[in-house]
């Protein structure tokens, strides 16, 4: 029997809001069972990048994330 359980899939942008222009966006082919466990995903993983930058760069470039977690039928 096939599942018509939904799932989510995480896309990642880290962009410069100075700028107006994005990375090329990574996705990390994890299938999360709600849209809850992908926002907290995309929000953990957007800490831990910043975190792990450069303090100037981040604010000199104004650089955040965006991320979509788009709804996927799983299989």
């Amino acid at each position: 029997l096939f599942s018509n359980e939904m799932k989510f899939i995480l896309t990642v942008w880290v962009c410069s809001f100075l700028n107006n222009v994005c990375a090329p966006p990574v996705t990390n082919n994890i299938y999360y069972n709600s849209w809850n466990e992908c926002v907290d995903a995309a929000l953990d993983y957007s800490i831990n990048f910043l975190k792990e930058q450069n303090v100037e760069e981040v604010n000199n470039l104004q650089l955040a994330t965006k991320f979509i977690c788009k709804e996927i039928e799983s299989v």
